[in-house]
């Protein structure tokens, strides 16, 4: 054994002198030319111990650089703490090269863990005139709970951007997109970027709120407002200003194992002066990498970094109510049927980011000829235009969009008196394809996926005819056929004791946080819920009630009461008007008074009174 010891470093000693007499230490020490067993360990600064151990794993030449000083000459792999480790991912036996992978750990609180996770991934092309932005990231996650879990990559491929997407089960996302964590991410290389301190995601926060590990909240911040820093001759400059964020709930609780992600309703502002940001300086001292290794590598720039800028985590929420956006948005998943690690994915009015609203069909489910829009190009052919679901990661049936262009709502909410749902303060018009089974979505890298929906069923068209800032005007298409089947504006039924018919209490979404949410959300589910089955008995005694309304009448947790109260009060609203009709036309004697009274009920429903609607019901002919 001591033998084969001291070989081991006299090889490595003399592999040491080969790389320093050569003075290229991004190539690979390895003879090999092919997998083999052979391991190289290198000791760069001549102190007799080992700093770089090179090997093959899984197909490609890979070594780690002992940042932390630990590596021992036994080791067969470096640590996951302070260590670089470096993929040749192209094979052409040089590191930090087109397609190569380079990983840094660093562990700023020296408690022998890593809390910061860096990732670099190079392009296939970054020279003088070649540049290529594909396939490339500046990836840096950091562990704010100390849970010990951070970014994600299978060692058997080495592809970070499959990685970011596995999961296992239903939705269990496995990098660190849980409970209280951050990262911060642009498709760019770092030697694109003047100032790697600053980022494009920057940054994507989770939030815990309640300790169950599990997110029931999430924020991305965007520098700039468009989807990516463009590259002009090979530098990608970002602007030190956020100008677009999100902020997503999960309303009503129901993320735990086996449902770990599953967020309700997405707020989206964008345009304004933005949110400077260069003043929230974050330090990391042991993200610097060692000189000594600086020869390992083509690029350097983010191994100079002892610190990050970016909005900080516990200041992101208020922030986002501060930034005096041109725009909001607002999407809620009514299908319940999203999954994605970072939100509900935005409904949009127009045809991909900035484009014109006239290029965008309600009633088709076609996705966005292209992102960012150009007024160059020419507009889609008749019977191409996207839908309001034209984004790629959207669903592609099911969500319900609302739109406040001028942000007079300030991401303010409401419960409406008709639907007794949140509604978005000051939109001034939304719309809702309906998916009641939720068979559909077809959004790009959906967990458990389901198909693109050929087409639109039903739809719910919202608009604010008065401009207070409350929708009033609903239309229903029942089946898609772009007719109107029932309109119903609130203004109709103005008094002078109600001079606003739509308006209702307004919540404040900055001052109640997630928890305050959950909790108007509980009370509305639960009022919602008791209302419909107040109406459900009404409609039993008259013999009204199906098999459908039936397997509505039952229902357990907070989501799905909220969900089967909206339906079962639908689903029984529109069979007593059918059965108002259908007797209408056998009794025509009794057609004034049946008129007068489907106009009564539909009254009493979308001004959400409960207690004489239901009594009313009684009137309607039984069967």
């Amino acid at each position: 054994m001591r033998y084969s010891l001291t070989a081991l470093l006299v090889l490595t000693l003399a592999t040491a002198s080969l790389a320093q007499q050569t003075g290229d230490l991004r190539r690979t020490a390895l003879k090999s030319q092919s997998p083999s067993d052979e391991i190289v360990r290198l000791d760069v600064d001549g102190d007799g111990r080992p700093d770089i151990l090179e090997r093959w794993w899984n197909g490609k030449r890979v070594r780690w650089l002992d940042e932390n000083g630990d590596l021992s000459p036994t080791d067969t792999r470096g640590d996951q703490v302070g260590d670089v480790l470096q993929v040749d991912r192209n094979g052409d036996g040089l590191y930090d090269g087109p397609l190569d992978l380079n990983i840094k750990w660093a562990d700023n609180d020296g408690d022998g863990r890593a809390d910061l996770e860096a990732f670099v991934t190079q392009p296939p092309a970054w020279e003088e005139g070649k540049w290529d932005a594909s396939e490339s990231h500046w990836m840096v996650f950091i562990d704010l709970e100390k849970d010990g879990v951070l970014g994600r990559l299978d060692w058997e491929k080495f592809d970070l951007g499959q990685a970011n997407w596995e999961y296992t089960g239903l939705d269990n996302w496995m990098p660190d997109y849980n409970g209280d964590a951050l990262f911060l991410k642009i498709h760019r290389p770092p030697q694109a970027l003047p100032d790697p301190r600053l980022n494009w995601e920057n940054p994507f926060a989770f939030y815990d709120t309640d300790g169950d590990g599990a997110s029931e909240m999430a924020m991305r911040w965007l520098d700039p407002s468009s989807t990516q820093a463009a590259v002009e001759n090979g530098v990608a400059r970002l602007s030190g200003r956020l100008g677009e964020a999100f902020v997503t709930f999960d309303l009503d609780n129901d993320s735990g194992r086996g449902n770990e992600t599953d967020y309700d309703m997405t707020l989206r502002g964008a345009g304004g002066p933005g949110v400077p940001y260069k003043q929230f300086v974050h330090k990391y001292p042991a993200l610097r990498g060692n000189t000594k290794f600086d020869p390992c590598f083509k690029w350097n720039n983010w191994r100079r970094l002892d610190e990050l800028i970016y909005m900080p985590h516990e200041q992101s929420f208020d922030q986002f109510f501060k930034a005096g956006w041109a725009s909001m948005y607002f999407v809620y998943d009514e299908d319940d049927d999203d999954h994605r690690w970072e939100r509900v994915e935005m409904y949009y009015p127009m045809h991909g980011f900035g484009g014109p609203e006239s290029e965008v069909d309600l009633y088709s489910t076609k996705r966005w000829l292209r992102s960012n829009y150009d007024a160059s190009q020419p507009p889609p052919a008749e019977g191409q235009r996207p839908g309001i679901s034209g984004h790629p990661q959207a669903d592609s049936l099911g969500d319900r969009g609302e739109w406040d262009r001028d942000n007079s709502g300030k991401g303010k909410l409401y419960v409406g008196v008709f639907d007794r749902k949140f509604h978005l303060l000051g939109a001034e018009d939304g719309a809702w394809l309906v998916d009641k089974n939720a068979e559909y979505h077809g959004g790009t890298k959906t967990p458990s996926p389901k198909p693109q929906a050929p087409r639109v069923g039903e739809v719910v068209k919202y608009a604010d005819a008065d401009g207070n800032g409350f929708l009033d005007t609903v239309e229903y298409d029942y089946d898609g056929d772009r007719r109107i089947d029932l309109k119903v504006s609130l203004l109709d039924y103005r008094t002078a004791a109600l001079p606003h018919p739509d308006a209702a209490a307004v919540i404040d979404t900055h001052g109640e946080g997630w928890k305050g949410l959950h909790e108007q959300f509980k009370r509305v589910a639960e009022q919602s819920w008791q209302e419909a089955l107040q109406v459900y008995r009404a409609a039993w005694r008259r013999g009204l009630t199906t098999p459908e309304t039936d397997a509505l009448a039952f229902a357990s947790t907070t989501g799905e009461r909220h969900d089967h109260a909206y339906w079962l009060k639908e689903r029984l609203f529109r069979a007593m008007r059918a059965r108002l009709q259908e007797v209408a036309r056998a009794e025509p004697a009794r057609a004034a008074a049946l008129e007068a009274l489907d106009k009564e009920l539909t009254r009493l429903y979308y001004l959400g009174l409960f207690d004489e609607y239901a009594r009313r019901i009684a009137e309607v002919p039984g069967r």
